[in-house]
């Protein structure tokens, strides 16, 4: 089984681990609670990715008559990333809409794992991509005389090409050994974060 050292960007900064007095009343699997206790929650004020946030923290709460435990919110508490009471099993659940709640992850564990492949996929497709140029009215002027005089500093050479084709086929194939059930069903959380990164939308 996987522990937070094998998590870096997620547990880079802090962790919350919890006794347990504090698990007593969460009817979750042991492993789950294990996982609590040895390894904690990421504990960040910052965006993970994806608009996940995780302060640390966790607390039941009630949706369409079952518990969950939220572990943390997606865009500003748009929707509650919780642990499902008995399966353990991650959902996203919006409150306030009353929609079904979206499937994540089987266990803790995998939601962690998933979140830190993507975060370095974000890492790798950032470092390739070449920003935006913005300059001045002066650089400008500067720039276009340089042109004029031929004295205008060569552009660094192009970084190599990012290949999402490849990156897509690699992510896919990370979640199906590591939670087949996270993109079983093209409505579940990770199968539409796939079906993005194949279209080059994220």
């Amino acid at each position: 089984m996987i522990n937070n050292e094998q998590l870096p960007d997620l547990y880079k900064q802090k962790a919350t681990t919890f006794t347990d007095e504090q698990l007593n009343s969460a009817q979750l699997p042991a492993a789950t609670k294990t996982w609590l206790k040895k390894n904690g929650l990421p504990a960040t004020s910052e965006e993970i990715a994806l608009g996940i946030h995780l302060p640390g923290s966790i607390e039941e709460f009630q949706f369409n008559g079952k518990s969950y435990w939220q572990i943390g919110y997606e865009w500003e508490h748009v929707s509650i990333i919780a642990l499902e009471e008995g399966s353990g099993a991650v959902f996203s659940i919006t409150v306030s809409k009353g929609t079904p709640q979206v499937f994540i992850n089987t266990d803790l564990p995998a939601f962690l794992t998933f979140l830190q492949y993507y975060k370095q996929y974000q890492g790798r497709k950032s470092a390739v991509e070449i920003p935006i140029a913005t300059y001045s009215r002066d650089e400008m002027l500067k720039r276009l005389q340089e042109m004029k005089n031929r004295t205008i500093t060569p552009p660094p050479p192009r970084k190599e090409k990012f290949d999402q084709k490849r990156e897509f086929k690699a992510m896919k194939q990370f979640f199906k050994q590591n939670d087949a059930a996270a993109i079983q069903d093209e409505n579940n959380w990770w199968s539409i974060i796939l079906e993005q990164v194949e279209d080059d939308l994220l």
